[in-house]
């Protein structure tokens, strides 16, 4: 604990068994009293609203657990994504009367598959870089993504 604050605190501590309250109002110290006990007030305020919030955000920073849930949740959608592409592709195909041979069935396959891995991939790289970003703007104090992005784009 800093200096300040066990100064305000003892002088929170001596001034609350007067007849007066917290101040006396007669007392030549009257306004450091009173502003160090607004002070005192308010540095108990905040580590009872934001200090815990602000301790679990630190901890998210320096985990890896939204970025693994994230990470899941790119891999579940790309998949679905794929698939659900698959289905319209052979519904369509169906809802026509056409077919596809052996080897172009095949070769579609392996297409989509390629390009399922490369989207996942891509997915999953921009991903981490997000969270890179994510944490640094959480350790340097970034307010906000909207500010993070008019930094970027010179606006």
């Amino acid at each position: 604990m800093s200096d300040y604050f066990r100064a305000v605190r003892e002088v929170a501590q001596q001034n609350q068994y007067n007849t007066y309250g917290y101040v006396n109002p007669n007392d030549e110290h009257y306004a450091s009293r009173t502003y160090a006990n607004l002070i005192n007030r308010q540095y108990a305020d905040y580590r009872s609203r934001f200090l815990p919030y602000e301790r679990r955000l630190m901890e998210l920073a320096d985990s890896t657990q939204l970025l693994d849930e994230q990470l899941s949740r790119v891999t579940t959608n790309v998949n679905q994504a794929y698939n659900d592409s698959s289905l319209q592709q052979r519904m369509m195909n169906e809802r026509y009367g056409l077919t596809q041979t052996y080897d172009v069935a095949r070769n579609t396959s392996r297409h989509n598959d390629v390009n399922r891995a490369l989207s996942m991939a891509h997915a999953k790289n921009n991903t981490r870089i997000a969270d890179s970003d994510r944490r640094n703007d959480v350790l340097t104090g970034a307010s906000t993504s909207q500010q993070t992005f008019t930094n970027r784009a010179g606006g």
